[in-house]
């Protein structure tokens, strides 16, 4: 896990946790992973209140907007509901990032969050140029 500071309001540290797997075939179809994937986020969330986790959708392939689907799709199957998931998306001239946004609504308000989310992302674009 690295860790970022990073004048994002509201947040003082971002967390990086990346995972990569490259099969040979795509792995089956487990009802438990999307369990797990919930399980494990919402406990960590609970556990860590103050911060805000963004889900980023692998797009190499061109199929991470399928992946935001899943996600979604467990987060409402599988999620207890105590923390809020924002879908976004980022969109750049050559492709477009899809994210999720986690966090628990009784410490961060959606409006704020999402805005300051959007002023870092430009904040990143500009910087970049």
């Amino acid at each position: 896990m690295e860790q970022f500071p990073i004048d994002f309001p509201d947040v003082s540290i971002i967390r990086t946790i990346s995972v990569f797997c490259e099969p040979q075939k795509p792995p089956p179809l487990d009802i438990r992973v999307g369990i797990t994937v919930c399980h494990i986020i919402e406990t960590y969330l609970l556990d860590n209140a103050d911060e805000v986790m963004t889900y980023v959708c692998d797009n190499l392939d061109g199929k991470g907007h399928v992946r935001q689907d899943k996600f979604k799709r467990w987060y409402n199957c599988y999620g207890n509901g105590q923390l809020l998931a924002l879908p976004h998306i980022i969109s750049t001239p050559n492709d477009e990032i899809h994210t999720c946004l986690i966090f628990h609504p009784s410490v961060y308000d959606e409006n704020r969050i999402m805005a300051s989310y959007k002023d870092e992302i430009d904040s990143m674009e500009n910087h970049k140029s």
